[in-house]
């Protein structure tokens, strides 16, 4: 039983990754492929870094609001930069 839950509970995960990779963003002049992760603005492709696309795909996700400070740092570096915030000015 205990292994059936377990199994049950990645196929889950994997499924709701799968339909968020398979998503993409359109707007008049943004566009993303998170499957791709291409992004494109006024049909140009632009070339970003990881640590560039990150925060752009959670402002994007989140309608505009990139959240606290501290979740931002969380998410797109790590746990260990949370007091980081020359890693926000530098990238945004």
């Amino acid at each position: 039983m205990e292994f059936i839950a377990k199994v049950t509970a990645i196929l889950r995960r994997c499924s709701a990754n799968a339909k968020e990779q398979g998503a993409s963003f359109l707007d008049g002049k943004l566009s993303i492929n998170y499957a791709t992760r291409e992004v494109c603005v006024l049909g140009k492709p632009v070339k970003l870094t990881p640590i560039e696309y990150k925060p752009l795909c959670r402002l994007v996700k989140n309608g505009g609001s990139l959240g606290s400070q501290v979740n931002l740092l969380q998410s797109v570096w790590g746990p260990n930069y949370e007091a980081a915030p020359e890693f926000l000015k530098k990238y945004i």
